[in-house]
């Protein structure tokens, strides 16, 4: 079957999570928030972020053992697509995003159809990459940043652009 034939609902691809983080300001334990940067959604709890963002360290740092210069970019599974870019070092962008199903009915059976030829990894590649180079023109680096004016103001400054970018 095609991702459209006998098709009864279509459900399409939606972000289900992005994140900034870096890794080296929350080595210790009971501090491992402080490496979140920005994470969406908002309505998460912090308990969960945490363990997101330690799930995402963890596959950049197991991938790195079999490729040093070159860190993990996608991992997939049957429902979801996951990206991770590191644009200035030791800064991670992370995005989640779901694979359009289609629920197909034959003879009265029903069942789920993923379409992950739908969601490409240079695609979510690319929009990472871009949304980092827009943020980049209109306040400069995250690190730049962070150095003149503290990692509160980072975190204010990418939650005022990427609550645009990621409008629910």
């Amino acid at each position: 079957f095609g991702c459209t034939s006998m098709a009864s609902a279509l459900h399409e691809s939606q972000v289900l999570s992005f994140c900034i983080f870096k890794p080296e300001l929350g080595q210790k334990e009971g501090k491992e928030h402080l490496k979140l940067l920005y994470y969406k959604p908002e309505d998460v709890t912090t308990n969960r972020k945490v363990r997101n963002i330690g799930l995402c360290e963890a596959i950049i740092n197991f991938t790195k053992t079999f490729s040093p210069d070159k860190p993990c970019e996608a991992v997939h599974t049957n429902d979801r697509r996951q990206v991770f870019f590191e644009p200035e070092s030791g800064i991670w962008m992370v995005l989640t995003v779901s694979i359009p199903s289609v629920e197909i009915i034959n003879n009265g059976d029903r069942s789920m159809q993923r379409c992950d030829k739908h969601v490409q990894d240079v695609t979510l590649l690319a929009a990472l990459r871009k949304s980092y180079d827009m943020f980049k023109l209109f306040n400069g680096t995250f690190l730049n940043i962070e150095a003149m004016y503290g990692v509160e103001n980072l975190k204010k400054k990418l939650d005022k652009f990427y609550s645009k970018v990621f409008i629910s």
